[in-house]
């Protein structure tokens, strides 16, 4: 979770400048003359660059749906990366967006590809970016690519330029500036195959009740006093017994069986120990820590905790008083 909180943030930033323009990228299934047209062959290309090494994905309407929206929405929005990024912009993440997408190199990287599914019609989100523009000192130059909306993000502190592309009603894409051409080729592929408003991008493809998942193919970063993480892991949450309850299922595989054990034993002790913590009892915190199961199989380790929906809300509570606290100081 260290990980991907500021991820989330980010993405979720990304949204706030969203572009919008005459040239919407949905193109209609008919020529000019009305002539159907052929279908690109193959399944639909990604937005996603090959080699992609990390790879975070959210199914945003859900959380809406469920009772953990508000306190969500508090813990992302009070977080210094959200601030950072979207702070001026307006955006509200749980109630503005419906899906986020990120893939990248690494957790850390400076160049990643992020697809998002936004609420709300292109003024608004024209307007978002007009705010975060001016709140970094620059204006808003938009241009049409081959019919899509394009506008560099407008972030000049940025280590790479990134810009953005509106490739679908409700949907745009956030890449590195030097991709554009790629990315304005997928939009194409996808607004080929587009009978209606339908949204192609098929590493949005939720599996059954999926919330997030995070996939990597990059060592987990270490940390001085901690064991070494899994060189490549996932997790998942999914929604349980009907919404009432969430999944939380983490698998890594280590560098060698001796690591495994090592992370398996700290995690063991770390379990036990918070959830002795008084302050963990206090916030009725300490049954999720109890229950979680690490299932340790030569250099490979899983992970299982469940949370019922009032023990989420009181979990995004302490964060978001936490990022509060932070903020004051």
């Amino acid at each position: 979770m260290r990980t991907i909180a500021p991820l989330f943030a980010l993405v979720l930033a990304a949204c706030g400048p969203s572009p919008s323009a005459a040239g919407s990228g949905l193109a209609p299934a008919e020529n000019s003359g009305g002539e159907a047209r052929a279908l690109p062959s193959g399944p639909p290309r990604s937005f996603l660059p090959e080699g992609v090494r990390f790879r975070v994905r959210v199914d945003v309407s859900r959380i809406r749906r469920s009772p953990i929206a508000p306190d969500l929405a508090s813990a992302l929005t009070s977080t210094a990366s959200y601030q950072a990024w979207a702070g001026s912009s307006g955006l509200e993440p749980i109630r503005d967006m419906d899906a986020v997408l990120v893939g990248s190199g690494g957790a850390y990287s400076d160049r990643r590809t992020i697809v998002l599914r936004y609420v709300g019609d292109e003024a608004s989100i024209r307007d978002r970016i007009l705010r975060m523009a001016v709140d970094h000192g620059t204006a808003p130059a938009w241009r049409e690519v081959d019919g899509f909306a394009v506008v560099d993000y407008p972030d000049p502190a940025l280590p790479v330029l990134h810009t953005l592309v509106l490739t679908a009603p409700h949907e745009l894409v956030l890449a590195p500036a030097d991709e554009l051409a790629r990315v304005i080729e997928v939009a194409q592929d996808h607004a080929a195959r587009r009978r209606s408003d339908e949204l192609l991008e098929p590493e949005l493809a939720f599996g059954p009740n999926e919330v997030l998942s995070v996939v990597s193919e990059e060592p987990m970063p270490s940390y001085a006093g901690y064991p070494e993480g899994p060189q490549r892991y996932s997790l998942e949450m999914v929604d349980g017994a009907e919404g009432t309850r969430a999944d939380l299922r983490f698998h890594g595989d280590f560098a060698d069986a001796e690591r495994c054990g090592a992370a398996h034993t700290w995690l063991t002790s770390q379990r036990d120990l918070y959830a002795e913590h008084m302050l963990v009892r206090a916030a009725q915190l300490d049954r999720p820590l109890r229950t979680a199961t690490f299932t340790r199989n030569e250099a490979g380790l899983d992970v299982h905790l469940d949370f019922t929906v009032d023990e989420l809300r009181r979990a995004l509570g302490a964060m978001a008083l936490l990022q509060a606290s932070r903020a004051a100081r």
